[in-house]
């Protein structure tokens, strides 16, 4: 009896595409950064309002107007206001798949540079990515485009730090380099998280900085570190608080350890403020390096209350208003730890993306 072969089974491989700056055909360049200056324009303006109301329905269901304005005030607020804005970086991309997202890989101009966008399937897409000057820093200001029809709507509007007290990511990453050496680890991953900060481009996107960056953190392993699963830290005052995240945050000049923390409610302000207060100082005893690195603390406190989800209460406390921590009584200055074994960092930084000229 003859069989005959049946064709293997084989699921279709995503087609992806993918344009880089002045690679993109004139007329949709031409089209897409005529939508993004205007975004660029209304945003530099304060009108985030009606940037919201340019966007998709798919993102104006992932968020009310209300917290897509308050998010980009608050920017505005911390650094000030956006000047002279310039295009940086531009994208075109499309796909074919069966799945619904798909990871488009964009090259930036050289061989190895590659970024990895996360994005729908079978829709056509534009990434536009600002620099501007504020008052005090330099900005990233990213807009993800969708086309629909024969109008470009925005997807997504991205605004982050490119600069903390004017230094590059590369500053940091130099920084906690030297921290590592001297074995203050703690203060080490929060530079490096401070450097993946100023790199990260968006939570869609694999960044081939950020990785570089983030491969030299994890050889890293310390306590009070907390990321996502709330840890029970108990003060010497004998308080104890469930802290979720420990990072680092930026305002009005100031590089601050950030320390977030859940608590019943948010009703009693003074109880709150005094609750930062312990936490600050226990995080300054035990941690004294974090004055040498970092210009004080702000504490967030979230609600576990429903009722009160969305909201938060911060204090900002500055070492210079914060008294130094006194040794316990009796208490002998301990040796210094051993530095641990640790894989050797490489010695250059991320190699920078090449000048894309998208204007």
């Amino acid at each position: 009896m003859l069989l005959a072969a049946a064709p293997a089974c084989k699921n279709k491989e995503p087609k992806t595409t993918c344009i880089y700056g002045d690679s993109i055909p004139e007329a949709d360049l031409t089209a897409i950064l005529s939508v993004s200056d205007r975004l660029m324009e209304l945003v530099a303006g304060g009108d985030a309002k009606t940037v919201y109301e340019a966007g998709t329905e798919e993102m104006q269901a992932g968020q009310n107007r209300d917290q897509f304005t308050h998010a980009v005030d608050l920017f505005i607020q911390t650094f000030g206001q956006f000047e002279f804005p310039r295009v940086k970086e531009a994208y075109y991309m499309e796909s074919d798949a069966k799945e619904t997202q798909v990871w488009i890989s964009c090259n930036l101009g050289q061989a190895g540079m590659d970024d990895l966008y996360q994005m729908p399937s079978n829709r056509k897409l534009a990434v536009v990515m600002y620099q501007a000057h504020t008052q005090t820093e330099e900005m990233r200001i990213i807009f993800q485009l969708e086309k629909q029809g024969e109008t470009w709507m925005l997807r997504s509007l991205t605004i982050s730090p490119m600069t903390i007290k004017h230094n590059l990511p590369e500053y940091y990453t130099k920084k906690a380099l030297e921290l590592r050496e001297q074995n203050h680890l703690h203060a080490a991953v929060l530079y490096y998280r401070t450097a993946i900060l100023l790199s990260d481009v968006g939570r869609n996107v694999s960044e081939f900085t950020v990785k570089f960056i983030s491969d030299l953190m994890n050889q890293i392993k310390v306590d009070y570190m907390p990321a996502g699963e709330a840890q029970l830290w108990a003060t010497d005052s004998g308080a104890g608080y469930k802290v979720y995240g420990l990072d680092t945050a930026y305002d009005k000049g100031s590089l601050l350890v950030q320390i977030s923390y859940l608590t019943p409610t948010l009703a009693d302000k003074k109880k709150l403020d005094q609750e930062a207060h312990d936490l600050a100082s226990f995080l300054d005893k035990k941690f004294p390096e974090y004055r040498t690195a970092f210009d004080g603390f702000r504490v967030t406190a979230a609600p576990e209350k429903r009722e009160e989800l969305m909201m938060a209460y911060h204090t900002t406390i500055l070492f210079k208003d914060l008294p130094p921590p006194a040794p316990a009584a009796g208490e002998e200055k301990p040796e210094p730890p051993k530095p641990a074994p640790l894989q050797p960092a490489p010695e250059n930084p991320p190699p920078e993306k090449p000048a894309q000229p998208a204007e």
